[in-house]
């Protein structure tokens, strides 16, 4: 399946606070990138696309660096017409 590579970095002036408070921070940055992507989605494919997201908290050499990684899908699943049950794939260029 074609697809893209997507990073969302928490802004640096958050990390202290990602440190003190991670179940929060985490799971705010987790809900904005979802929300963001699917907007994305049904605002300029009309579709849903397919996403795995992955929380990352350190770089290679051990620095706090909190960030998730996406694989979104280049195509979507848009519902054809009201009522049906049949969905229809749609894809974007990369």
């Amino acid at each position: 399946m074609p697809h893209f590579h997507l990073v969302f970095t928490l802004p640096s002036e958050l990390k202290p606070v990602a440190m003190r408070h991670p179940v929060e921070v985490y799971g705010a940055l987790f809900q904005v990138t979802g929300e963001v992507l699917a907007e994305l989605g049904r605002t300029h494919l009309r579709a849903t696309l397919g996403l795995t997201l992955v929380l990352h908290t350190w770089t290679r050499d051990l620095r706090f660096h909190p960030h998730v990684h996406v694989l979104a899908t280049a195509a979507g699943f848009r519902w054809m017409g009201a009522g049906s049950s049949t969905p229809e794939r749609t894809t974007c260029s990369r």
